[in-house]
């Protein structure tokens, strides 16, 4: 007897363990992990930018002056695909769906690959759907802290501390809105190396000029998400901004301005960025 009631406690657990639900479900980007500026339903437009590591992909790509580490990818199967001008460069492959390349003044792709048969087009079509998935699963969760309108005025400063050790804080805001409205204003992440943060924004997400997201407490960028959830205005940097964490908006355009973003912005619209940026390919880790 003793037996048999330990089989049928242990298949209740299985059972819930199966079942899941709310914060016990592990969140990840699947297949958009793989990339630092994806749009899945537009085209990155990168100016006097450099993208350190992961690959740069949307419908039509466009890069002046820019360079990138891996590769980039226009899914257009017709027309331009990829347009790179102002010495700009791809030191991994440039494919497209069949669409052409174009490369202006001195610009350079390491190889070419206009087959619209590269494994990465497949990659890019279930990334696309994966950030979907991602986004839609993480707005849903019961959140651990909940905010207004999150407003760093301008000159100002303020913090945001995880509170789940070891696991995921959980936050919504109606807006997160840094440097209001004259910028020079920073917002500092706090927690610890094993912590993670997921920031769900319903309304705006905009950093004015010379205004940071900053980490503090051992916390990485690997580890801190903004989910800018439904469509609605530009996620938008004005003038010089640093982002720590992946931004992922699936609803958006994203704007980010003259940047340093160490993690991934993924955008169901377009995801431009002006000269002086940065993008250093940090990738969301598993959300516990």
């Amino acid at each position: 007897m003793k037996r048999l009631t330990w089989k049928f406690a242990g298949l209740l657990a299985v059972i819930a363990l199966l079942a899941g639900g709310g914060q016990a479900l592990a969140l990840n980007l699947g297949a958009a992990s793989g990339f630092s500026v994806l749009s899945t339903g537009g085209s990155p437009t990168l100016g006097g930018t450099t993208v350190n590591g992961g690959n740069v992909a949307g419908v039509m790509v466009n890069l002046a002056a820019s360079s990138v580490s891996s590769n980039a990818l226009g899914t257009l199967n017709s027309g331009i695909a990829i347009v790179m001008s102002n010495a700009s460069s791809v030191a991994g492959t440039c494919i497209t769906g069949g669409g052409s390349i174009v490369l202006k003044t001195g610009s350079t792709c390491a190889a070419q690959d206009t087959t619209g048969t590269n494994p990465l087009l497949s990659t890019y079509a279930t990334a696309s759907s994966n950030a979907r998935l991602f986004s839609n699963q993480a707005q849903n969760l019961t959140p651990n802290q909940a905010f207004g309108s999150f407003i760093v005025p301008t000159s100002g400063s303020a913090n945001l501390f995880t509170s789940v050790a070891g696991g995921t804080t959980v936050v919504t805001m109606a807006d997160l809105i840094v440097g209001q409205t004259g910028g020079n204003a920073t917002l500092t992440i706090n927690g610890a190396a094993s912590d993670y943060i997921l920031i769900n924004i319903f309304g705006d997400f905009f950093l004015y000029p010379n205004s940071s997201i900053l980490l503090a407490g051992g916390i990485p960028a690997s580890h801190v998400v903004f989910n800018v959830v439904c469509s609605g205005s530009s996620v938008e940097g004005s003038g010089t901004t640093i982002y720590n964490g992946t931004i992922v908006a699936m609803g958006r355009r994203c704007d980010l301005g003259s940047t340093t973003l160490n993690g991934q912005v993924i955008c169901g619209a377009d995801v431009d960025t002006n000269p002086v940026s940065t993008i250093n390919f940090i990738p969301l880790g598993n959300l516990p």
